[in-house]
């Protein structure tokens, strides 16, 4: 089964016993998927406060004196610096993304429950 949000949050109710059958795994997986982001956005958290505290200990000791708001500026300025948030909120992109796709399988797992209830009530 190819993983493909756009196909994958589609619903067939001509299909719904494939449908049924695949969504518990497409849960799963997208679910692994989610998790691992997460991971993957807490790390570059924790690396951009590294980076910061390196950033830091490097200015301290260049020598230059230099106040609490300079230093600020020069943090909020380093290449470094930024280019550990960017990882980060790359990060926590696609974890939102995976979120939003797990959210649009309940979504229409609760569709699919709803469109089987209806076909079991007209065939009455």
């Amino acid at each position: 089964m190819k993983l493909n949000p756009i196909e994958n949050l589609k619903v067939d109710a001509s299909n719904s016993s494939e449908e049924f059958s695949q969504l518990p795994l497409l849960i799963y997986r997208y679910n692994e998927m989610f998790e691992q982001a997460r991971e993957k956005a807490t790390l570059a958290e924790l690396s951009v406060k590294e980076v910061q505290g390196e950033e830091y200990i490097r200015i301290k000791t260049e020598g230059e004196k230099v106040t609490e708001a300079h230093m600020n500026a020069l943090l909020q300025t380093s290449k470094k610096v930024r280019s550990a948030k960017e990882e980060h909120a790359a990060a926590e992109k696609d974890a939102g993304t995976l979120k939003g796709i797990l959210e649009g399988l309940r979504a229409k797992k609760d569709a699919m429950v709803t469109i089987a209830a209806n076909t079991r009530a007209e065939q009455k």
